[in-house]
């Protein structure tokens, strides 16, 4: 609407379009707690002490190791570099187009995807939509934005050649995908196709539950969404990914715990605050391991019933418990344990499962110095 001779064009759009935009935002409200969303997401951004520490709000670092990453093309974290390409080149187009929204959208996306890795989607999907847009009209109709009948012959062959190489592009990511081999390459914790992933306690919760252990349940804070929708309500969990309602501090306290002994007085005194008897961690090697778990298992204050290759349960030594311990206690050292029935089989995914098995049971027996 800055333009005169744009104007009238751009005003009629828009009322087409209001109509659709107030729809968007009445949606919004269409959920359990209603406009509270909002005060919600409002508080959850006053709160960003663990900012550092959750991987989806990390900064994309440019050093020449990262840089060299856009060069293998293989690798489907260089696809971030490719759309920042894309959209600077679609922003140069929007500013000599002197369509300077399409270059705030572009320059806003770009900002925030750098400065935060977890809205690198959303990037995706504003380069592809107004930059394939604005890339697509300056080929075909040059520097003005109104439709020009001239130039689109010359591009035809390009073109061509263009979807003949995307396709044969996306054939060999998708080849990658299905196969794993893009998952085990860059050690990803979950595996092409449908089900929970890998190092997800399963089997632990189903003994925890099966065998009754006491309450209150200790968990680290990567297990937190797993056992609020695998245990909750009816077992609370300790803590997870919502910074609101349990707060910066206590995300920092539980690492701290996890960095002591476990016969520490911090220990027992937050079993004695909370009420904890159960302590349920991850061994997986690439979201676990996070604790001495060599000390725990020789722990006096606390004994282990349980041991796979992505779960450890200790129970806390009380003469309430005495007889789960006499029942159920293991001896790290020689506890052994099978792989799961998603191993089973010759397919790709059961090759990547057994592959995991094989390397979390490892780093377990290198902790345990087995």
């Amino acid at each position: 609407m800055l333009f005169a001779g744009r104007r009238a064009e751009a005003i009629a759009r828009f009322k087409r379009a209001a109509p659709w935009l107030a729809a968007t935002i009445a949606a919004t409200v269409m959920n359990p707690w209603g406009p509270g969303i909002y005060r919600a997401l409002l508080r959850q951004q006053q709160v960003s002490g663990t900012a550092e520490y959750v991987g989806e709000w990390s900064a994309l670092r440019i050093n020449s190791a990262i840089l060299s990453q856009a060069l293998r093309w293989r690798d489907p974290g260089s696809a971030v570099w490719w759309l920042l390409i894309a959209a600077a080149l679609a922003f140069a187009v929007a500013l000599w187009r002197k369509q300077f929204g399409a270059a705030v959208w572009l320059a806003v996306a770009a900002c925030v995807s750098a400065t935060h890795s977890r809205f690198e989607a959303l990037f995706a999907i504003v380069v592809v939509v107004i930059g394939g847009s604005l890339l697509e009209s300056a080929i075909i109709h040059g520097p003005e934005p109104q439709p020009q009948a001239r130039g689109g012959r010359l591009w035809r062959p390009l073109a061509i050649a263009s979807v003949i190489a995307a396709l044969a592009f996306v054939a060999v990511r998708v080849s990658d995908l299905i196969s794993e081999r893009m998952y085990l390459a860059n050690a990803q914790i979950s595996l092409f196709g449908t089900g929970l992933s890998w190092w997800y306690p399963q089997r632990a919760t189903e003994f925890l539950l099966a065998q009754h252990l006491p309450g209150n349940v200790f968990n680290e804070f990567s297990m937190g969404g797993y056992l609020t929708w695998r245990l909750g309500p009816a077992i609370p969990d300790y803590i997870d990914g919502r910074i609101v309602p349990f707060g910066a501090e206590l995300f920092f306290h539980q690492r701290r715990l996890l960095q002591l002994p476990p016969d520490a007085p911090e220990w027992q005194q937050e079993a004695d605050r909370r009420g904890i008897n159960t302590l349920l961690f991850s061994t997986a090697r690439f979201a676990g391991l996070n604790i001495p778990l060599a000390q725990f298992c020789q722990s006096r204050e606390w004994r282990p019933v349980y041991l796979d290759d992505v779960a450890a349960i200790f129970i806390r030594n009380t003469p309430q418990n005495a007889p789960l311990i006499q029942r159920l206690g293991i001896d790290c050292g020689s506890a052994t344990w099978q792989p799961g029935p998603e191993t089973s089989g010759s397919s790709w995914r059961a090759r990547a499962e057994l592959y995991n098995y094989y390397a979390n049971t490892a780093a377990i027996n290198y902790v345990l110095e087995r």
